[in-house]
């Protein structure tokens, strides 16, 4: 837990029951469970020193059970099997998460188990487009911080969660070594992320606005709840900020509040010189999160930014724009 929470992690998922049956809790429902091990003399219970450990720290909680079992002779019987699921969320307190291994159809899941989103990367359920496997990787090194850097900005910037394998050893310790990363990890996002060059700009003006409680000014703070939204019927949309100075960036974020929809199809980041507006980045879907790393202007120096909306499915919201300067992926743009 010390390994999550140095990770900066705000949830952390258990697989309490893998598809070859085995419970890490003393189940009611099976003989095939902790309770059969001589650990503790058959009166432990990992998942509760797990929750327990968790929340001593501060972290939300989620159950891997896979739906797929291997042992249990009651799998295919839908209610006999939710008997696992009611154990083992009615015995732990508040659990945040669940996690259902390549289940369907109503579980959105990116696709693939290499932390990688597509673009576009809509919040909603493709069921035409589902892969369900990769091969193992027992001969796989773990991730050094230049690969993970790389995967948060393919998933956490892309509107995903990340769901961070991080497998204890044969003590149940995080090797040093991996533990230091994650440490590294945690540190360089947050360094990357805590300067926000558009946080106090001389001024914000937009297209439009349906009202002055949602005028341009809303997404200069990180809040879900107050967000820019133009008048409504409007097809397109635009916000412009002037820094006040040049500004050097390689690196800006959009989040719309999805708790209102999804609704941006395509957007473009304009930057101003002498000449007039060039583009520095586009792409279709926000979501709730989308971090653009620049590649054509990998460094943009400018004043006056500007972000177009361009289609959309209804009434486009904004609830944050940032821009910042990712020094460290300059000096490792060759290796990730």
């Amino acid at each position: 837990m010390d390994a999550a929470q140095s990770a900066g992690a705000q949830l952390v998922i258990l697989t309490v029951k893998h598809h070859d049956g085995f419970c890490l809790w003393p189940s009611a429902y099976t003989n095939f469970s902790v309770a059969s091990s001589s650990w503790r003399g058959g009166k432990g219970d990992v998942v509760a020193e797990f929750v327990a450990a968790a929340r001593e720290r501060g972290l939300d909680v989620g159950f891997y059970l896979s739906p797929w079992d291997l042992h249990e002779s009651c799998y295919g019987d839908t209610l006999l099997y939710n008997e696992f699921y009611r154990e083992l969320l009615t015995g732990y307190g508040p659990i945040s998460e669940v996690w259902l291994d390549d289940a369907s159809p109503d579980i959105r899941w990116v696709g693939n188990e290499y932390g990688e989103a597509g673009q576009p990367c809509w919040a909603m359920v493709n069921r035409s487009s589902i892969m369900i496997s990769r091969s193992n990787g027992q001969n796989e090194a773990p991730k050094s911080l230049e690969q993970l850097l790389d995967v948060f900005y393919k998933s956490s910037a892309r509107n995903c969660l990340l769901l961070l394998n991080v497998p204890p050893n044969s003590l149940g310790l995080i090797n040093e070594s991996d533990f230091q990363t994650l440490e590294r990890f945690s540190s360089t996002i947050d360094s990357i992320f805590s300067v926000n060059l558009a946080a106090n700009p001389l001024s914000v003006t937009a297209s439009s606005a349906c009202s002055s409680l949602f005028g341009p000014k809303q997404i200069l703070d990180e809040r879900m709840e107050t967000f820019w939204a133009p008048m409504q019927g409007e097809s397109t949309g635009w916000i412009e900020l002037d820094l006040g100075k040049v500004s050097k960036f390689n690196a800006l974020e959009i989040r719309e509040p999805v708790n209102m929809g999804q609704r941006v199809m395509e957007y473009l980041v304009e930057a101003w010189d002498s000449v007039g507006w060039y583009l520095v980045s586009n792409g279709s879907t926000i979501g709730y999160r989308k971090v653009d790393q620049l590649e054509e202007y990998q460094v943009c120096a400018a004043c006056l930014i500007r972000l177009l909306i361009d289609a959309l499915r209804g009434d486009s919201l904004i609830c944050f724009f940032g821009l910042y300067f990712d020094m460290y992926n300059l000096r490792h743009l060759s290796s990730i």
